[in-house]
């Protein structure tokens, strides 16, 4: 079996995708070392074994998110770091998780590692996010998007997350396919579908549980609230931590006084804690602005999170997620920024919710074991 050395660029605390993966590598015999960013030193441990697998959290140079210079440099000194890391082990496959840490995959290649790519989404696009019209932004993401076909290209292994349900909607694999590449779908499913799924709370409740980055599809939610009857409004969690948090915070703070509703709001969480605060939801809001490049071919996995966990979600119409949603009866798919729709959708989901008097028994859900069989066959025959 083989020596795996995995690169991820944040401080891996840890990122659940990655150490699904490396677990189910390790499951398969091959023994892995997870090189991951701790950009900001946290607290937490320079090097520990997290069920079978060796994580080493490098903080060769202080870097918070946010600003492009800084974060360019110390993802320039994360990849110095890595190659030490790399020169010491010889490992025989660079798994780089995002485009952003391809480059050491890219270089090591020459020396006969062999290289896999796992891209978790299109990492250029997040170059649009503040601003999706600026064309200097533009520019920039599409030089990104150039140096992201090229290591898709080069790639011995490339993976996704995502794929298409037919030809007026598409996923993330026929983006790579249409560059002549070959990828492996493997979608970010949650770990299990528990029995019995878990208890809904006895107040009706709205939440978002995942990374804060979008301030724009929280305007959207509290328009919706606005035009709920004061007796008949939900209440809102926010869990998660991320660029836009404390704007949003204080958006939605403002509004708990202003339109009159109960609202509780946390920061960062830790895997473990996750599944608590899904069950302390009744339905997931998971509308998100389309035009950032990569959401309308996406599945964020806090939506597969919640429909293993029995309870129903708002998404996008005109989206792949809302194309399953809708298929399967998950939930509502409403339009971006219609607040009558997005409205209607929340009321009718709680009155669904109310009758059913418990979660619901979705079908034809994905989780992690089905896709852990095709990494681990993939695997074999890249380490043969």
């Amino acid at each position: 079996m083989a020596s795996v050395v995995m690169l991820v660029s944040n401080r891996y605390d840890p990122d659940e995708r990655v150490q699904k993966e490396a677990e189910a590598l390790v499951s398969d015999g091959h023994e892995v070392t997870v090189l991951a960013f701790d950009r900001e030193d946290s607290q937490l441990p320079d090097s520990e074994m997290i069920a079978g697998v060796h994580v080493q959290r490098l903080t060769p140079r202080k870097s918070t998110y946010g600003g492009l210079i800084g974060v360019w440099r110390g993802l320039r000194a994360f990849h110095r770091a890595c190659h030490s890391e790399i020169g010491n082990i010889r490992p025989d496959i660079i798994h780089c998780h995002d485009m952003d840490t391809c480059a050491v995959g890219k270089k090591w290649k020459k020396h006969g590692i062999k290289f896999v790519f796992d891209a978790h989404d299109q990492y250029w696009s997040w170059m649009l996010m503040p601003n999706p019209r600026s064309l200097l932004r533009k520019i920039a993401a599409r030089i990104l998007e150039k140096r992201e076909q090229t290591y898709a290209r080069l790639a011995d292994l490339l993976i996704t997350v995502t794929e298409g349900t037919g030809e007026n909607m598409t996923g993330l694999a026929e983006r790579y396919r249409k560059l002549g590449c070959n990828p492996v779908v493997i979608w970010n499913a949650p770990r299990e579908t528990p029995d019995p799924l878990p208890s809904l709370p006895k107040c009706p409740t709205i939440g978002y549980i995942g990374n804060v980055r979008e301030p724009q599809m929280f305007d959207w939610l509290i328009a919706a609230f606005a035009e709920i009857p004061p007796e008949n409004r939900p209440k809102l969690k926010v869990a998660g931590s991320g660029r836009a948090k404390d704007v949003v915070h204080e958006k939605l703070l403002r509004a708990s006084e202003e339109i009159g509703f109960e609202l509780e709001l946390s920061d960062r969480y830790s895997a473990s804690e996750q599944a608590e605060l899904f069950d302390q939801t009744s339905i997931q809001w998971a509308v998100y602005p389309l035009d950032r490049g990569n959401m309308a071919q996406g599945m964020p996995v806090k939506l597969l999170e919640t429909i293993a966990r029995g309870r129903p979600v708002i998404t996008n119409a005109d989206s792949l997620m809302g194309e399953h949603v809708s298929a399967n009866q998950w939930g509502k798919t409403v339009v971006e920024g219609d607040a009558v729709q997005a409205a209607s959708a929340i009321q009718d989901l709680i009155g669904m919710v109310e009758e059913n008097d418990g979660p619901f028994e979705f079908q034809n859900i994905m989780v992690w074991p089905d896709q852990a069989k095709i990494l681990k066959e993939k695997y074999r025959q890249l380490a043969a």
